[in-house]
Parts: structure tokens; C-alpha cells; sequence
């Protein structure tokens, strides 16, 4: 699967605009980078996600749920964000099979957009069901955030932009979950070099090379149109002078 290096933002972009609402949040027994946010529906979340380097979360066993429960669904009021104690929250599972049911085959067809191949689930009991067809979406907590009898942090199919008419915090579109794994790297740095000057800078990757992009929303990336100080091993950088505008790079491994 393609490898992305965490973004770099060559430009001013606060974290309100890449909307995030909470995070960092660093999970100990994965050493990857999390954060939550603004409410959009599922294809934008993602979209979001990439832009800041991750992808929708990925839930590879019991341990990481449980991470989740304790760490992201809960209040972060204090700290300026929301509460998602009752919350629902977009993962990165979806069903990429439309029309298939809502069956066995359904459950089946489910995938995480990050392309790795875990098998754990925590559907909520009876879930995923397609019910009224078109849930092809994952959530985690919905069923808690409806008021439902049910534990905090099962999962549930919904649609693209949520569900409507139900109960609770239920009502679409959710916050997302977005998920950064430091095996990314290598990791682009960001210095001043001298005045009304910057550099960017990456250690060696072998197989990576660096894009840039004017705007996230278009996700259309194409090879560094600058000059790189390439070398096999140690330090890969550019000098900017004077320093350009809105640009954004990343590293991309094919």
C-alpha cells in the first residue's frame, strides 16, 4: 500500500481549518498519532485525513477499542473541544459493496480504508443490519449515543452523511477519528535559513519522493517542482529564498 510521510504545511493553516477539534493523542501501545475532527460525512472525513497525513482509524483488536473508549470518547470541554462521551464517530471501516444486502455478505464485504487486513469487529449486537439500505459507513458509539441499551464503543453501519430520525446525538454528520502512524516517517521539518528564507528537510527515503499541492481540498499532488539537495544517505532538503506562500509538501512512497 502507498506510504505517506507526515504532512507539512508550508503555508498558515490553523488547526481549526484542518478541523481539528481534539488531539494530539498518542496511544502507547501503537505509537500512533490521533486526532478528532469537526463533523462532515464520511468520504470528507477521510479526505480531511489524508490531508493532515493519517487516514479514518483503523481498530486492530479489543486493546485498541478500549483505547478508544477511554481516550476519544470522552469530554474534552475543558480543553476547548466537544464532549463524544455520546457521540458517534467515524472509523475507517466501510463497505465498498454496494447493494450487497444486509446480510452475512454485508458484514462480510466491510474493510478498513487503510488497506490493512484486520479482522476484529465489535458491532453492536445485530449490527451491521443496512438497515433502510445505504449504511455502508462505519461508526463506533452510535448505539450509546442514541440512548440505546447498549455498552460505549460498539459499532454500527450508517450512511454516507449519518442517520437521521433517531434518537440522541444521532442525527449526521459525525466527528471522525483520524489516525497517524509514526512507521510514516520520514518526517519533513520545517527552519528558518537566514532572513526572509526557510528550509524544508526530510532524512533519506528510499522510494519516496516529495509532492506538493496548492490546495488540500483537490487532493491533486504532483512531484516538487524545486530543486532537491538529494543525497543517498543523511539529510534531503530544499531552500526557499525568499520563502514561497501557500504551499503544501509531503513525502509519498509509491
Amino acid at each position: 500500500m502507498p506510504r505517506l510521510s507526515l504532512l507539512l504545511l508550508f503555508a498558515t493553516l490553523p488547526m481549526a481549518k484542518a478541523g481539528i477539534v481534539a488531539g494530539p493523542l498518542t496511544n502507547t501501545l501503537n505509537n500512533h498519532i490521533y486526532y478528532v475532527i469537526s463533523p462532515q460525512n464520511w468520504s470528507n472525513a477521510q479526505i480531511t485525513a489524508q490531508s493532515l497525513g493519517g487516514h479514518l482509524t483503523t481498530i486492530r483488536d479489543q486493546a485498541e477499542n478500549n483505547w478508544i473508549i477511554t481516550n476519544i470518547l470522552t469530554d474534552f470541554t475543558a480543553s476547548g473541544g466537544p464532549n463524544l462521551t455520546a457521540e458517534p464517530v467515524w472509523t475507517g471501516l466501510y463497505d465498498p459493496t454496494l447493494n450487497d444486502g444486509s446480510g452475512t455478505q454485508h458484514a462480510t464485504d466491510f474493510i478498513w480504508i487503510s488497506g490493512e487486513p484486520y479482522g476484529y469487529r465489535n458491532w453492536e449486537p445485530g449490527e451491521p443490519n443496512n438497515n433502510g439500505i445505504g449504511e455502508y459507513w462505519g461508526t463506533i458509539n452510535w448505539h450509546y449515543a442514541a440512548g440505546y441499551d447498549a455498552t460505549q464503543g460498539t459499532w454500527n453501519d450508517t450512511p454516507l452523511n449519518g442517520t437521521t430520525s433517531y434518537p440522541g446525538n444521532t442525527t449526521g454528520p459525525y466527528y471522525g477519528l483520524v489516525e497517524i502512524g509514526t512507521e510514516l516517517s520520514p518526517q519533513l521539518t520545517i527552519s528558518p535559513n537566514g532572513n526572509q528564507s526557510l528550509q524544508i528537510a526530510w532524512l533519506a527515503a528510499n522510494g519516496f519522493v516529495l509532492q506538493q499541492n496548492t490546495n488540500l481540498l483537490t487532493q491533486t499532488w504532483t512531484t516538487s517542482s524545486y530543486t532537491i539537495n538529494n543525497s543517498i544517505t543523511g539529510t534531503n532538503s530544499i531552500n526557499f529564498s525568499p520563502a514561497p506562500g501557500s504551499l503544501f509538501f509531503r513525502l509519498y512512497q509509491p
